[in-house]
């Protein structure tokens, strides 16, 4: 199961774009495959997510580089 998070998350973040696993691609792939027959509310998920961190910022003492 590791390996499957890993692969797709690997084909996901390729930097170079034509490299990069296309959306069809992405939920096709097997990791996904896996929990399409499960009633998952992704909306539930999403929705408790905090908001991704952006760089340190620089004007807060708080932060270290």
């Amino acid at each position: 199961m590791v390996q499957l998070v890993l692969l797709y998350i690997s084909n996901s973040l390729r930097k170079d774009p034509p490299a990069r696993a296309s959306s069809l691609d992405l939920l096709s792939h097997p990791f996904i495959k896996k929990f399409e027959d499960m009633d998952i509310d992704l909306g539930i998920l999403v929705g408790t997510l905090e908001p991704p961190l952006g760089p340190p910022d620089s004007q807060n003492p708080t932060d270290s580089n």
